[in-house]
């Protein structure tokens, strides 16, 4: 009976002894599921903050190639404005401002605070040069700061594209002592050179951001006051300032979007090391920099441009993960979590039932089922966006190769390792063959260099290759397939490995044959016209003189015996006539009087006697006392140096340029005064024609008046005619200045 009563309590026991082996042995499972969930959880999740580290590398190397990309058109920027002393015999400002303009700084460069020139001189030339300044416009042009020192670098001319302070015309860039290291360098090494960090301000108070100035040497500039040196030497540097926060706001701009502003980057100028400066440092817009913490991502550059060198750190912040939209350590997570609970509810169903258990292995079927339906969506969706970036990546080849076909630029690739060339079919059709017709080899090229051209191309190519890293642009000829040489334009950039050896070179061609022939039909234009323009000037005074005698010889004797026969007539007049036909008489000589005084004028505007017989000098005294008689002005002549003959050919076409302007400035100029002063140097003659008229637009003379002022070309044209060079200074309402400067 008793047994029978503990029969009961004994399998209640049972089943409870049984339970509690159940919850453990499903606790004992879920601990050891989740354990693992963790373990493959963490290893996601250091697989995935690695991948987090390599993307925001990959971005930083970007950026950081964005700014030497950035620096390189810098460089390039300056080195087009270079090579305008090397192409224009005259260089002025004018040409200078409308070549910046035709860049559009303000657009393509706005971190450009400005672009100017500054010409090396020495202490006895520095009079010369600053005379001359100021005798083409800049009056008040002077060199600062003041003081003697052996040599000098003013500033001629300086473009701005924003209003800014610090450097102006005529300051003295040896002074200062950055700007000074840095155009030594471009010009030992006849390269482009940086200085360090130097401020940039905009108003005089501004405190200043920080930049940096770029100098770019020249040579032989021969209408700075025959300033430069001899070839070799440097004769001038072209600079530019660049703010670093307007130039990295752009550069942050492209590789990051709106969120560039999250991410905290600097800059230093580590060239002096160990003391660095710091040339840009921004941090999130939020809450400040911080210090870098063991989860943050950070990546370090370093680049060597121009002489300097610059580190750049760039940190993500903690947010960055979010970007990604990386959810995969979150989905396995809940997946183990959740496989966990299962496996656990298994044990404890298995352990509690064969039902719960046959219940329990449908539900984790299921709960599997949903679990590879998931991963199946998120592989589908994976495999769709690696889809359209490989479409995007495409793309951008495909326009990418449009862009260079449509542009005419032929490209090759030279593997020095290989010993292989690549050429591209636009560099093949450039010389008439099809790729396939040209050898993988530098001789295929070689052998199509005109045989002029072919030691200085290869040799430059050479130096090129010792110089890796440096750009490199030339010309030369190549044969094409029908027999006639095509002229090439090439640039090209080499690339070398850690011990510096070049093991690389990427270039482009571009056939400018069309543009050299017009070129040269251009210039061979203008010495046509020029000729033409001389042989007229001649022709002109021959007239001038055959029509000068011709008034001498017939009409002036014809009036010299026609005023001697109305002198008889007169005095043999009979008393009663007399009285009625010698008030005719006398006003008919009278009259005859001034018609041989106006041939005598006009015989002298024709052709001057006194300028044959006296020279110029006394030739323009006299013109210029005529004009002051003539047009009731305040004219007035002054003479400097020792007055000596010079060639006819000179005097004349002298003489007539002065002619033509104060011809202009009776007809036009609307002036009280007029002054004009010759300076006879050792070398040299030059003649200023000054008046305080009303001035006009130089610029506008002949595209935009109804009728061009002919007078103007023929001045320059005799004095180009006889080597010199005639230069006009004019704005409305401060009047005109024509300089007219002949070699002796």
């Amino acid at each position: 009976m008793m047994s029978k009563r503990q029969d009961p309590a004994a399998r209640r026991l049972d089943s409870a002894e049984k339970g509690s082996h159940a919850i453990a042995i499903a606790l004992l499972v879920l601990a050891v599921c989740l354990l693992a969930t963790f373990a493959f959880w963490y290893q996601v999740r250091v697989e995935s903050d690695r991948a987090r580290r390599d993307a925001f590398r990959i971005r930083a190397e970007e950026t950081l190639r964005h700014v030497e990309e950035r620096l390189a058109a810098l460089e390039q920027l300056l080195r087009g404005a270079a090579a305008l002393p090397a192409v224009s015999r005259t260089l002025a400002r004018s040409e200078f401002r409308a070549y910046l303009d035709s860049l559009l700084l303000g657009k393509h460069f706005p971190e450009i605070r400005g672009v100017g020139l500054a010409v090396l001189v020495e202490e006895e030339d520095l009079a010369r040069l600053v005379g001359q300044m100021r005798a083409e416009g800049a009056i008040e042009y002077q060199v600062r700061p003041e003081g003697r020192r052996p040599s000098y670098a003013p500033i001629l001319f300086l473009e701005r594209p924003a209003d800014v302070t610090g450097l102006s015309l005529g300051f003295d860039m040896l002074t200062d002592p950055a700007r000074h290291d840095a155009m030594d360098r471009a010009r030992d090494g006849a390269s482009l050179a940086m200085t360090g960090m130097i401020q940039l301000k905009r108003a005089p108070n501004d405190p200043g951001s920080p930049g940096f100035s770029l100098y770019m040497p020249f040579y032989e500039v021969r209408a700075l006051g025959n300033a430069a040196g001899p070839r070799g030497r440097a004769s001038g540097w072209l600079f530019t300032q660049v703010c670093m926060y307007e130039m990295m706001a752009v550069i942050m701009g492209q590789d990051f979007g709106d969120s560039g502003a999250r991410f905290e980057v600097r800059v230093y100028d580590s060239t002096d090391a160990p003391r660095r400066q710091l040339l840009y440092g921004i941090a999130p817009a939020q809450g400040g920099s911080t210090p870098a913490g063991p989860g943050d991502i950070a990546s370090t550059g370093r680049l060597v441009f121009g002489g300097r060198q610059w580190d750049m750190e760039l940190r993500a912040p903690p947010g960055f993960a979010t970007w990604r939209d990386d959810q995969h350590p979150l989905y396995l997570t809940l997946a183990g979590v959740a496989c966990s609970l299962l496996l656990a509810t298994l044990s404890w169903l298995l352990a509690t039932g064969r039902v719960r258990a046959r219940r329990a292995a449908s539900s984790m079927n299921e709960e599997l089922l949903q679990s590879e339906r998931r991963l199946r969506e998120l592989n589908e969706d994976l495999e769709q966006r690696v889809a359209e970036r490989t479409r995007d990546v495409r793309l951008v080849a495909e326009r990418l190769g449009l862009a260079v076909a449509a542009s005419g630029t032929g490209l090759w690739d030279w593997n020095l390792v290989a010993g292989e060339v690549h050429y591209s079919p636009e560099w093949t059709r450039q010389v008439g063959y099809e790729p396939h017709e040209i050898g993988g080899s530098i001789e295929a090229w070689e052998n199509l260099l005109h045989p002029a051209d072919r030691e200085r191309a290869i040799a430059s190519l050479g130096e090129h290759l010792r110089k890796a890293g440096a750009p490199f642009e030339t010309e030369y000829r190549l044969l094409h397939r029908d027999g006639t040489y095509r002229t090439i334009l090439a640039r090209s950039q080499a690339f070398a490995d850690a011990s510096g050896n070049a093991v690389r070179v990427v270039g482009s061609h571009l056939d400018i044959t069309d543009r050299k022939r017009a070129e040269d039909a251009l210039v061979n234009l203008t010495r046509e016209l020029r000729l033409m323009g001389r042989q007229l000037t001649k022709v002109e005074e021959a007239d001038r003189r055959w029509l000068a005698s011709e008034l001498h010889d017939s009409i002036g004797s014809a009036l010299t015996a026609l005023n001697l026969n109305l002198t008889i007539i007169r005095d043999r007049l009979p008393e009663e006539a007399r009285a009625a036909l010698e008030p005719r008489l006398n006003d008919s000589m009278a009259l005859l009087e001034e018609t041989v005084e106006t041939i005598r004028s006009l015989m002298a505007q024709l052709r001057p006697p006194v300028l044959d017989d006296y020279g110029l000098a006394t030739a323009l005294r006299w013109y210029v006392e005529q004009v002051a008689a003539r047009a009731d002005l305040d004219a007035t002549f002054r003479l400097s140096g020792e007055d000596v003959r010079f060639p006819p050919e000179m005097e004349i076409a002298l003489f007539r340029v002065v002619q033509g302007a104060l011809t202009n400035v009776i007809k036009h100029a609307d002036a009280r005064r007029v002054a004009v002063t010759m300076d006879i140097a050792a070398g040299s003659v030059t003649i200023v024609i000054e008046d305080n008229g009303r001035g006009f637009l130089l610029e506008t003379t002949h595209e935009d008046m109804e009728s061009p002022h002919w007078g103007l070309l023929t001045m320059r044209e005799r004095a180009a005619a006889i080597g010199g060079r005639c230069t006009i200074e004019t704005s409305p309402g401060r009047g005109t200045r024509v300089t007219v400067e002949v070699p002796r």
